[in-house]
């Protein structure tokens, strides 16, 4: 590939970048891909859409030839979904992944809850998610068993 690095595809380096992704992310961005997808029964394709990266980054981070998500907007964004998949027991309609994945895709990093003097730039904030025990789980959704 045009651009790569001679070692980005090499097996050591691979398994590495999964073992930084281990600790980064809690498990490799792979698998948290891979869950999601097939949790809310879209292709890769869509939920690189909804992340704000390229379906060929998506696959580069999902194999391990790259190791780590650069922009925290993307971070917020991913953090967001998992967590409001967290809970579901079976692929939620249509229509309420549509809803989930263009709110997912709105969403925005901040540091913190704008505080009083400090300019945000009309930048919405990414919400902070609840605790594990009042899990909001994505509307139109059955509830959890």
């Amino acid at each position: 590939m045009p651009g790569m690095a001679a070692h980005e595809g090499h097996p050591d380096r691979i398994a590495e970048n999964v073992a930084r992704q281990r600790v980064l992310y809690g498990a490799p961005l792979g698998e948290r891909f891979a869950w999601l997808t097939t949790t809310l029964g879209i292709t890769q394709a869509r939920l690189a859409a909804a992340l704000g990266l390229s379906q060929a980054m998506v696959s580069q981070l999902a194999s391990g030839r790259r190791c780590k998500i650069g922009d925290p907007d993307v971070l917020a964004r991913l953090q967001l979904l998992h967590h409001r998949c967290s809970g579901l027991t079976r692929p939620p309609v249509p229509s309420t992944v549509a809803e989930l994945l263009a709110e997912v895709a709105r969403t925005h990093w901040c540091w913190a809850a704008p505080t009083a003097g400090v300019p945000t730039a009309g930048v919405p904030v990414a919400p902070v998610p609840a605790p594990r025990a009042a899990h909001r789980p994505v509307a139109g959704s059955p509830a959890p068993a």
